[in-house]
């Protein structure tokens, strides 16, 4: 049986999964309670990308567009890796 990779969590919002013909880096947060269903405001957005590269690519460039001044920049890129790595080390595989 092949060890086939099922998904990799990057962060609390973040995942990347697999399918038969790309990745796909998928965003979803919860917010607030809506006051007619009680249930959490769900956000959402899902891109599609060749290869795992460019998903994880895609991710650094969204998490650093918060950064304003170079210090910031090198400091997420740090930190990134490391959450990276760690994610990395905890594929879920099938």
């Amino acid at each position: 049986m092949e060890n086939k990779i099922t998904s990799i969590v990057l962060d609390k919002n973040y995942t990347i999964v697999p399918d038969a013909a790309c990745w796909q880096l998928i965003y979803r947060k919860e917010g607030k309670i809506n006051q007619e269903t009680g249930k959490p405001t769900i956000s959402r957005d899902q891109t599609f990308h060749a290869n795992l590269s460019q998903a994880l690519h895609t991710y650094i460039d969204l998490e650093l567009r918060e950064c304003s001044d170079l210090k910031e920049i090198l400091d997420a890129i740090s930190a990134l890796e490391k959450k990276i790595d760690k994610a990395v080390g905890g594929i879920k595989r099938s």
